[in-house]
């Protein structure tokens, strides 16, 4: 079992000018690029069901350069808490 499985990533996307907090295993190995689902094709609904099932990305997903801001367990409300 991938170890990164259960962890999640706040990545910064500097071309996009975004932060998400995404599943660890969608990260790339050298930790600057992520791969992430094509907003135009699916709503952000969908994108939160994913991010939370914490599932491999898929491989038509495009990769973009990201900056890893930090990382942390299992559980993906904690990056919700601590935003408040």
């Amino acid at each position: 079992m991938d170890s990164n499985r259960n962890l999640y990533a706040v990545v910064s996307f500097p071309e996009e000018g975004s932060v998400e907090a995404v599943p660890l295993c969608w990260v790339s190995s050298s930790l600057k690029s992520c791969k992430f689902p094509d907003l135009d094709k699916i709503s952000a609904a969908s994108i939160k069901r994913i991010v939370n099932s914490a599932n491999p990305p898929v491989d038509e997903w495009q990769s973009f350069d990201c900056k890893v801001l930090g990382t942390f367990g299992e559980d993906i409300k904690t990056f919700y808490t601590h935003l408040l």
